[in-house]
């Protein structure tokens, strides 16, 4: 028989509640996740899964950890998602390592739609350490879905401009329209490319540090491409020499 979670005041579901906010993301270095096939990419990463919720009409998963079984409402209130699959997990984040030859920086990115792509686009490219500065949060509900897995794989940092100062060994790169097109430029092995915001673009700060800018040339009467659309284009222009 089930031991079924039913009041909304247990330890568990409370710390569910606290880990919807980064204050308390940061404070217990977990962070929740949704669906069941992303608590499988989860399992699969190798990242530790503290605890697998599972609403009461579901059952296990074939991985080894704590399961709690939630009734069925109260699983529902405590999802972020309009239709929940009846699955949801506490994670570890990750230990990492500053050590790699790409690097994308994030620019006070603000659109987890963009910030998931962005990141999905990083894994493929072998771009394997994302610094995030001023940006979205890394494990924001709406980004670990978007990222579909991807997050669970790479380096992870939040830095400030000061971060940039210390890549001696790097060419970095900004997108502007200023610059030249990206299709005609010789990539180094180490290199940083900077995504920057999506309405203000790359700020002062990294502007003043940047070794190269290049752009995307676009015809018709487009302005610009989305940050993770840009993003993308130009990490696939780098992996040639991989």
């Amino acid at each position: 028989m089930k031991n079924i979670v039913t009041s909304p005041s247990n330890d568990l579901i409370k710390k569910v509640n606290k880990l919807r906010r980064k204050k308390y993301r940061k404070e217990y270095s977990s962070f929740v996740i949704e669906s069941k096939k992303l608590i499988e990419e989860a399992f699969l990463s190798g990242l530790e899964v503290e605890e697998v919720l599972i609403r009461s009409d579901k059952d296990f998963l074939n991985y080894p950890t704590n399961y709690t079984f939630i009734e069925e409402d109260l699983f529902n209130k405590i999802s972020s998602l309009v239709t929940p699959d009846g699955y949801m997990a506490i994670v570890k984040m990750k230990e990492t390592t500053l050590i790699s030859d790409r690097i994308l920086v994030l620019d006070k990115i603000q659109d987890p739609g963009n910030m998931g792509t962005l990141i999905r686009s990083a894994e493929a490219f072998a771009f394997n350490k994302i610094i995030s500065i001023s940006s979205v949060d890394f494990y924001n509900e709406k980004v670990l879905r978007s990222s579909m897995g991807s997050i669970f794989r790479l380096n992870l940092h939040e830095k400030s401009y000061d971060f940039l100062k210390g890549l001696d060994q790097y060419q970095i790169y900004i997108a502007d329209m200023d610059g030249k097109d990206f299709r005609k430029e010789s990539y180094p092995d180490k290199l940083c490319l900077v995504i920057g915001n999506e309405g203000r673009g790359i700020s002062k700060e990294i502007e003043n540090l940047a070794d190269k800018t290049i752009k995307i040339p676009m015809q018709g009467q487009i302005e610009s491409l989305n940050a993770g659309v840009s993003g993308s284009i130009l990490m696939a222009s780098m992996v040639k020499n991989i």
